[in-house]
C-alpha cells in the first residue's frame, strides 16, 4: 500500500512538474543546478535540499571543486556555503590579486609535502586532477604567473603569515613538489567573511601516501537522496551543433540494432546508441594535436559548448596528459555523479587521427521530491578497515572519493536517482563501496 502510495505521489508530482516545465521553460532552459544543504545532528553531518548558482564559462568547468580551511590548531574542515558556492567566490577574489615570483621550493620530499598540507591558517583548494600552471594562470587573469616550462599541479594553498602579507603554494601530488609565489592585493577581509560564512563544514584530515594525497572524512556523514526528471537530448539538434557543414554536404543515416550512425562526408559521425543514450562523436578533421594543456582545455570547452547542454555543475574530473584525454562528470556539492557507463558525462579523447567525443545525451531538468531515507556513509578509515578485512590489498587503493551513483526510477523512466556512496578507484577502475565488499578478494 505504501508503494502504491509513493507511486501516486510521484506520479502527481511529476505531472505538476511536467505543466510548470511548459509553462516556465525559457527559465528552466538553464538546468539550474540542484543541490543540498548542510544540518549538524548528534555529530553526524545530514546534507539537504537547496539551489545555487551553477558554472558556464571555461574558468568555472577547469576549477577547483574542494575547499579545506586549516584553522591555527591545525584542525581542517571541508568548508560550503549552503547559498553560495565558496569556491567560486574564493576563486574571484584571486582573479582580482597578482601573482608574481613564482619558484620550485621542494620536491620529492614526503614530510615537507605532508607538513603544507597543514599549514596554519590557510586555505586549500584542490582539484579531482591535474592541472597545469599555465592554464592556472591564463584562466585567473594572471599573466606574471606563466612560466616557460610549464608545470602540472593538484592544489593551491594560501596563506597568510604573521606580517598579514599572504603567499600562495602550487602542489603536485604525483611527486610531491611544491612551487612558491608572492600574492598582493588579496582582499582578506572578503576573504575572511567567505570562509566564515559558512554552514557546511565537515572535519577531515588530508594525508599523504604511496598514490598521491587522500582526504579522510574524520566522522560519519547522512547525505540526502536526490531524484531528477531528465530528458534526452534531441539527435537532430545534435546533428546541427556537431556534424553541420559549411560546405553544404548531406547527412547520411544508417541504423543497426540499437544503434544509429549520422555522417557528414567522410570525416565525420555521430554514433547514438538509443538504449543507453550514449553518443560517440567522430572527427577526423581535427589531426593537429593540442600542444599544451591550455590548448587541450580550450579545445575541450569549445567542444562541451558545441555539444549543447548546459555546463551546469560540469568539472573536469581526470586529465590524462599522456593520452590527450579529458573526462568531465556532473557534480553535487562538491560530489561527482558518477553514471552506469563509468566513463564520466563527458569524454574527450585527442589523437594524430582526430578527435572523438562520448557523452550521454540525457540531461537534468529539475529536482524531484522524494520520501527515502538518507544514506549513512562511514569515515573514511572505517570504510578502509571494513576493506583490508573483505581482503582488499591497500596498496592497490588509488583513491577514495564520496559521489553520486546514478541509477533509473524504477516507476518511471523520465526519473532518475542519485544515491550517495563511496566510489573507490582500485586497480585503475571506479568501484562503489558496497560493489567491493560483496565481491570481497
Amino acid at each position: 500500500m505504501k508503494s502504491f502510495s509513493n507511486a501516486v505521489l510521484r506520479g502527481t508530482l511529476l505531472i505538476a512538474v511536467v505543466i510548470s516545465v511548459i509553462l516556465s521553460w525559457m527559465i528552466w532552459s538553464n538546468n539550474a543546478k540542484y543541490q543540498q544543504g548542510v544540518q549538524s545532528n548528534n555529530n553526524l553531518q545530514t546534507l539537504h535540499q537547496r539551489t545555487t548558482s551553477v558554472p558556464r564559462n571555461m574558468d568555472d568547468v577547469f576549477s577547483p571543486t574542494r575547499l579545506i580551511l586549516t584553522r591555527q590548531s591545525e584542525k581542517q574542515y571541508i568548508m560550503y556555503n549552503n547559498q553560495s558556492n565558496t569556491i567560486d567566490n574564493v576563486v574571484k577574489e584571486i582573479k582580482k590579486a597578482h601573482i608574481t615570483g613564482i619558484k620550485q621550493i621542494s620536491t620529492k620530499n614526503k614530510n615537507r609535502y605532508q607538513n603544507f598540507l597543514h599549514l596554519q591558517s590557510s586555505v586549500q583548494l584542490s582539484y579531482p586532477t591535474k592541472i597545469s600552471i599555465n592554464s592556472f594562470a591564463e584562466m585567473m587573469n594572471q599573466k606574471d604567473l606563466s612560466v616557460h616550462n610549464d608545470k602540472l599541479i593538484n592544489r593551491i594553498i594560501i596563506l597568510r603569515n604573521k606580517n598579514l602579507q599572504h603567499q600562495i603554494y602550487f602542489l603536485d601530488d604525483q611527486n610531491f613538489t611544491i612551487y612558491q609565489a608572492q600574492i598582493t592585493d588579496l582582499n582578506s577581509k572578503k576573504m575572511h567573511n567567505l570562509l566564515k560564512d559558512n554552514n557546511f563544514s565537515v572535519p577531515v584530515n588530508v594525508q599523504t601516501n604511496s598514490h598521491g594525497v587522500q582526504v579522510y572524512y574524520l566522522q560519519p556523514m547522512k547525505i540526502k537522496r536526490i531524484s531528477y526528471l531528465v530528458a534526452d537530448q534531441n539527435n537532430n539538434t545534435l546533428i546541427a551543433n556537431l556534424l553541420n557543414s559549411n560546405q553544404g554536404v548531406n547527412i547520411t543515416t544508417r541504423k543497426e540494432d540499437n544503434l544509429t550512425t549520422y555522417r557528414s562526408g567522410v570525416n565525420r559521425s555521430m554514433i547514438v546508441d538509443n538504449k543507453t543514450s550514449l553518443v560517440t562523436l567522430n572527427d577526423y578533421t581535427k589531426t593537429k594535436m593540442p600542444q599544451t594543456t591550455m590548448d587541450l582545455f580550450s579545445n575541450s570547452y569549445r567542444t562541451l559548448t558545441q555539444i549543447g547542454t548546459s555546463l551546469s555543475g560540469l568539472y573536469l574530473f581526470n586529465y590524462n596528459q599522456r593520452e590527450r584525454q579529458l573526462s568531465f562528470r556532473n557534480y553535487v556539492d562538491g560530489f561527482p555523479i558518477f553514471q552506469q557507463d563509468q566513463i564520466g558525462t563527458v569524454k574527450i579523447n585527442y589523437s594524430n587521427d582526430g578527435q572523438t567525443a562520448v557523452f550521454s545525451k540525457k540531461f537534468f531538468q529539475v529536482p524531484i521530491p522524494t520520501d527515502q531515507q538518507p544514506v549513512e556513509l562511514p569515515s573514511t578509515q572505517t570504510l578502509i578497515t571494513r576493506l583490508e578485512n573483505a581482503g582488499y590489498n591497500m596498496k592497490d587503493l588509488q583513491n577514495i572519493v564520496i559521489g553520486y551513483s546514478w541509477s533509473n526510477n524504477d516507476q518511471n523512466k523520465n526519473i532518475i536517482d542519485l544515491t550517495p556512496t563511496y566510489y573507490i578507484f582500485y586497480n585503475n577502475q571506479w568501484h562503489t563501496y558496497d560493489e567491493l565488499l560483496s565481491q570481497g578478494r
